[in-house]
């Protein structure tokens, strides 16, 4: 009865959620209905003394229970005949509030009593403070100092003016004057006693007397910040309860507001409804804004939905990820060539975006232009399960499913991502390579990691320097960085063109498949930004692309930060090594151009130049000369580039430049001269099962065939399953009827040369 609880209350508290200057910026209500805060660590200045000097003058001075208040009390209400005073200090108020305000008799005072006397042995008098402070009712469902000064005025505690603190401190012995009527003549009154006892104490002057008495009651209640909606219910769902402390920018997080609400009023006019930001400082992974989903009153389009934390599919997000893993592996060098041919395999096609091919590309211009078939080659080559390891490594928990299951596509938006875990994974690479040349070319054990929305869950641990990279050495992170601020997107008309920003920054954008998913995001040394654009139920939408719908809203936003200085290079952790000018491979000596160029130390390469090749010609370089013809011929030994026939095709469409083998071949016999090989298919692939539509008027269409040959010029015949079926010449594909069923397709040059591929016709 008279023993203390270990803990006085156990009411519900509200979220509130305060920014970096420990602003708030959002708050759910509590279980219970109330709007009440946890614990402030501290009273303000002007509160506290408001409070004492009303309710409690000798505060500091009893131990729980004042004597002299008490007999004055006694003597006020014998003289008037009725209970007009109470005698409560501050700490049998606290007593009072942890009982949930029980009847006021004498037995119940004297428990107070006894109680109040014992919490001030528990208790610090600032702790006992703060206990009045956050449990008691100022009026409607506004409990404690922290929830009546936002409600009432807007403000954090700290900021309120001598009448406001003096208007919250007689507030809780009559909570019901903040109601409008005649009880604010009372309220008034009693703010303007306490104000005139505190200048006739001279806590306050005669002019903030003067300048208080003519400030305002608080009309109704005020609507709290909500600046951060979707933070708040996150926070709110992981921790229950409590006061959350962020890295939120205030400023920055109402700059950004205002931003997406731009953008989307532009996309709305196409049905693109929601839009998700989120900022992440690279110094410590802190969060310093965060937009979870645009804010519509009537959530018509499900913009509760916190698209920060849900998982879509990324399109080409990733693939950054897979050219740094394999820079840092040495499994290609950025300059290297990789093809960009039309490919099956085991039934698997990807097409670019724009559905046409380059030949071959070097690997930094694929990752620049996005190209689809590159990437896949090189995972291919890479590895899958490789792959998704890595993806483990760098916190990409949304990989769940074997190699087996994601297959290829695995690299173009087959496994769904967060942008959480996206604006994780490439901040802690710009951290990582941050502080690999600040530690003097040693690595912290602990760069990489999720980011931080709370102080106190700050990466706070030894963080021990190691030689090796724990995740991804700071040379593959360079490369690939540099990269990727010669982002090159598709333009309306499907060429090609740089898409340029006044400022250096490191960016890559997704589409998903069936346009349902816009993905941005970009890297200066500093900060982090990513960028998600889509409809919450999924629904696709033309025009929904990474570079379309989301770059603009990346590059708006690094507008309103401050500009950064580009990253440190590497030196340490970079090698030189002698390359291929045209293939970017270790440079053979069959290569007529090198570079030198810096790659990463932990790179182990396996393969030289394939390309170059020397051949004996004429002195002009135009035949080839047998070994039989070498006696008697003046010849000359030429080193030329020369890719396979397929590759070659498409190659040579966007470089004139190139020559490739010498094409033609002198005979010593009788002196003429012949055409040498050079075929491949393009279409159709080995074993393809070609599914032809039928036409307007019923009838079956054609399949359409095209093979790459070295000389166009060559006279190339056609044969389906032995049977002739056309020539061609300059221009190698034909549009043939063909039942249903399995065939064989060939296909002889005049030199006699012959390639052959099976392919099914289903109806």
């Amino acid at each position: 009865m008279f023993s203390l609880p270990g803990q006085l209350f156990k009411e519900p508290y509200s979220t509130a959620v305060f920014s970096a200057d420990s602003t708030l910026i959002g708050a759910r209500i509590a279980k219970d209905g109330q709007w009440r805060f946890e614990n402030h660590i501290k009273v303000p200045e002007k509160f506290k003394t408001s409070l004492i000097q009303f309710e409690d003058k000798r505060f500091y001075y009893h131990p729980g229970f004042d004597i002299i208040s008490f007999l004055r009390a006694v003597k006020q209400n014998l003289s008037s005949g009725k209970f007009v005073s109470g005698a409560s200090t501050i700490s049998m108020q606290v007593i009072r509030l942890s009982k949930n305000n029980p009847p006021r008799t004498i037995w119940n005072k004297i428990k107070e009593i006894i109680l109040a006397t014992r919490l001030e042995l528990r208790y610090s008098k600032e702790k006992i403070l703060n206990l009045y402070a956050a449990h008691a009712p100022f009026g409607g469902n506004v409990v404690g100092l922290d929830a009546a000064s936002w409600r009432y005025f807007g403000l954090p505690p700290d900021q309120l003016t001598w009448a406001q603190s003096a208007t919250l401190a007689v507030l809780p012995n009559s909570p019901g004057l903040i109601h409008p009527g005649a009880n604010r003549d009372l309220l008034r009154k009693k703010r303007n006693r306490l104000l005139l006892k505190l200048m006739k104490k001279n806590i306050i002057d005669t002019a903030t007397y003067r300048l208080s008495l003519s400030e305002n009651l608080p009309d109704k209640p005020l609507p709290l910040p909500l600046l951060a909606s979707h933070l708040t219910d996150r926070l709110a769902g992981e921790y229950k309860k409590g006061r959350f402390y962020t890295f939120i920018d205030k400023e920055l997080q109402e700059q950004v507001n205002k931003t997406v609400e731009y953008h989307q009023r532009i996309l709305r006019g196409n049905e693109i409804y929601n839009m998700a930001v989120i900022i992440v400082r690279n110094s410590d992974g802190a969060v310093i804004s965060y937009i979870g989903n645009t804010g519509e009153p009537d959530n018509a389009h499900n913009n509760f939905i916190d698209m920060i934390k849900a998982g879509r599919s990324g399109g080409s997000i990733l693939k950054p990820l897979l050219y740094a893993s394999a820079f840092e592996q040495g499994t290609i060098t950025p300059y290297q060539l990789l093809p960009d041919i039309p490919v099956n395999i085991n039934g698997y096609n990807p097409e670019n975006y724009n559905r046409k091919y380059s030949g071959a590309v070097s690997a930094e211009e694929a990752l620049s232009r996005s190209l689809n078939i590159p990437a896949v080659i090189l995972l291919k080559r890479f590895g899958i399960t490789n792959m998704i390891n890595r993806f483990h490594d760098f916190g990409l928990n949304t990989v769940t499913e074997s190699a087996e299951y994601y297959g290829l596509p695995l690299i173009l938006g087959a496994p769904d991502v967060r942008l959480w875990e996206l604006a994780g994974i490439y901040s802690s690479m710009a951290r990582t390579l941050n502080n690999y040349v600040e530690n003097n070319s040693r690595y912290l054990t602990h760069d990489f990691h999720e980011p931080v929305l709370l102080k106190k869950g700050k990466i706070t641990s030894a963080n021990d320097l190691k030689v090796d990279a724990p995740v991804l050495s700071a040379s593959a992170i360079w490369s690939t960085f540099n990269i990727m601020t010669k982002v090159i997107r598709p333009d309306d008309e499907g060429n090609w063109e740089e898409f340029y920003s006044h400022r250096k920054i490191a960016w890559k954008t997704g589409t998903s498949f069936g346009l349902r998913d816009a993905w941005s995001v970009g890297v200066s040394r500093d900060y982090t930004v990513g960028v998600w654009v889509g409809n919450s139920n999924g629904k696709g939408r033309p025009g929904l692309v990474g570079v379309k719908a989301a770059a603009p809203v990346l590059f708006d936003i690094f507008d309103k930060l401050p500009n950064s200085v580009w990253f440190e290079t590497p030196h340490d952790d970079l090698k030189e090594v002698v390359i291929c000018h045209k293939s970017g491979f270790i440079a053979s000596e069959n290569c007529d151009k090198i570079d030198t160029v810096l790659l990463p130390q932990t790179a182990r390469y396996k393969s030289i130049c394939p390309f170059h090749k020397v051949f004996v010609t004429d002195t002009m370089e135009e035949y080839l000369v047998p070994d039989q013809c070498k006696s008697t011929l003046a010849t000359k030994l030429v080193k030329r580039f020369v890719l396979p026939p397929l590759q070659e095709y498409y190659y040579k469409i966007h470089h004139p430049e190139y020559k490739g083998i010498p094409l033609k071949e002198i005979s010593c016999k009788d002196g003429k001269r012949k055409y040498s090989s050079g075929m491949e298919f393009i279409y159709p692939n080995d074993k393809t099962k070609v599914i032809i539509p039928r036409e307007f008027d019923g009838k079956m269409g054609r399949v359409v065939f095209k093979i790459a040959h070295r000389e166009s010029k060559t006279k190339v015949f056609w044969h389906i399953d032995n049977r002739f079926i056309a020539e061609t010449t300059e221009f190698h594909n034909i549009e043939v009827l063909v039942s249903p069923g399995k065939h064989i397709l060939t296909v002889i040059d005049e030199n006699g040369d012959k390639i052959s591929r099976t392919f099914e016709v289903v109806k």
